[in-house]
């Protein structure tokens, strides 16, 4: 696979905007943009792009099984089939191929991504479908950058639910499978552990997550989209990590169950302290004269969506 000249570990913002990276003065590594986040706001992808070295677009194709992606007009602007049933995406080669796999490359090619993620699904454990799904669509993407001659890094997004890190012989034979049959045509992988609050986990999940992180990140570049542990996880071989700045750091599909809130919803009343790691009521802000000196506040106190 083509190798990512970039020096690693290192920290890469998952972001919506950006106001978070043009205003730093200076290029980062690299940062991921959800392709959802992409269609919210055109154009943003493109000063982000200046504003990075390796840009990740995340192809967000577990949203395509939920409720999520048939209410949310950003997803559906997406070139994905709309709307999907769980076995044409299972069973259907025709559908799957042509409707998902073909237009997810293709969304991260036109949009200027410099490495591509192939789709994915959620999987909770290795016995449910989706894992197969997904190690299929996995095959059907090199097939596809194989045959369009596409010469860009390919990596594998592993989607999975916390319960599988507690349980070492499942974490080895995920990690079999994917290094044994796509050892030498993936550039790297993504891990995103469903509901998994690094601060809150169990020494088990924690364990099991290095445990993974550890052996995959033996052949090829290794992300995690975590918070704060990721940089524990770097110091035993993964390449970085993945995490939102000031939200988030954990990544859970119940959400995706209800139709999006959105951002100004969330911000409404608090204001995310990076000093404590966390939100804080918009009150207590005020008690304690808080005031930021980002490139967005300048000094003041915090009031807009994106200052929040």
């Amino acid at each position: 696979a083509k190798d990512i000249k970039i020096k690693f570990p290192l920290f890469m913002p998952r972001l919506s905007d950006a106001k978070a990276v043009t205003g730093i003065g200076e290029k980062l590594a690299a940062t991921v943009m959800s392709a959802h986040h992409i269609e919210w706001r055109k154009g943003t992808q493109k000063k982000v792009r200046k504003a990075t070295e390796i840009l990740f677009i995340d192809p967000v194709t577990h949203h395509l099984l939920y409720k999520d992606s048939k209410e949310a007009k950003n997803f559906r602007k997406l070139p994905y089939p709309y709307p999907v049933e769980a076995e044409q995406l299972y069973s259907d080669l025709k559908i799957r191929y042509e409707k998902v796999v073909i237009p997810c490359i293709e969304h991260q090619l036109k949009n200027g991504a410099d490495a591509i993620i192939a789709p994915y699904l959620f999987a909770e454990d290795t016995d449910d479908t989706k894992f197969v799904t997904n190690i299929t669509m996995l095959t059907e993407s090199i097939r596809y950058m194989t045959e369009k001659k596409i010469d860009l890094p390919l990596f594998a997004m592993i989607h999975i639910g916390s319960a599988v890190l507690t349980r070492p012989v499942i974490v080895n034979f995920i990690v079999k499978r994917y290094k044994e049959e796509f050892g030498t045509s993936l550039a790297g992988y993504l891990i995103t552990i469903n509901d998994m609050d690094d601060r809150k986990a169990s020494r088990e999940e924690l364990s099991g997550l290095a445990r993974l992180t550890f052996q995959l990140s033996e052949a090829h570049l290794t992300f995690v989209n975590i918070g704060g542990f990721g940089e524990v996880l770097s110091a035993i071989g993964g390449a970085g990590f993945i995490s939102g700045l000031g939200s988030g750091e954990t990544s859970s599909v119940k959400m995706l169950h209800n139709k999006p809130k959105g951002f100004k919803n969330r911000t409404k009343e608090f204001t995310y302290l990076p000093e404590i790691l966390d939100y804080a009521n918009d009150s207590e802000t005020k008690k304690i004269g808080y005031k930021c000196n980002c490139t967005e506040c300048k000094g003041s106190t915090p009031t807009s969506a994106v200052a929040k």
